[in-house]
């Protein structure tokens, strides 16, 4: 039995008199860049779940230390007030469709 397999890399079994659809080709075996673009689909997803939570973690910590440097508070990290809401900002924008996204070695960076 054939498989069909579209552009994105997946595939299903179809019967010997299936037809492909548009986007489809039929192949007698699954080759192996169709196992390739679902492991990459796979991976990205990872990813980008790891980004969001990374991202709501960066968002309480610079909500702490707004709070820590208007309190004037000695274990306040590094970066001023200003610093930190321009981080905030960067973090907002760190989302899907920003350039690099969901890559953590181009996260923006936090105040030093």
């Amino acid at each position: 039995m054939p498989y069909a397999i579209r552009e994105d890399g997946s595939f299903i079994m179809r019967s010997d008199d299936y037809q492909p659809e548009e986007g489809e080709a039929l192949y007698d075996d699954v080759p192996q860049w169709a196992y390739d673009a679902q492991e990459a689909i796979r991976l990205r997803e990872k990813q980008m779940v790891d980004e969001v939570e990374w991202q709501a973690t960066e968002m309480s910590l610079i909500a702490n230390q707004l709070t820590a440097i208007e309190d004037e508070d000695p274990t306040a990290l590094p970066g001023t007030s200003k610093e930190w809401r321009d981080y905030r900002v960067k973090i907002r924008a760190w989302v899907d469709g920003a350039p690099d996204f969901p890559d953590s070695a181009h996260r923006p960076v936090r105040p030093a």
